[in-house]
């Protein structure tokens, strides 16, 4: 669901970085099957924190996550 840019290469700063970061957390916190909504709450304050990522696509990231 992230094109790269045309470059091919994803910078840290980028927003394909960020969103690929955010993709990886969320698969990795799903990895158990245990969905805990403490557990959603902290990786959705991690990339606010972090990726300064909107709520609408954290929840788009974690609904393609599910």
């Amino acid at each position: 669901f992230i094109k790269p840019r045309s470059t091919g290469m994803l910078h840290k700063d980028g927003i394909e970085f960020r969103y690929t970061a955010a993709s990886i957390l969320i698969a990795c916190a799903k990895s158990d099957m245990d969905r805990d909504p403490q557990e959603e709450n902290v990786i959705r304050q991690i990339l606010k924190d972090a990726f300064e990522i909107p709520d609408g696509v954290i929840d788009r990231l974690i609904e393609v996550g599910e």
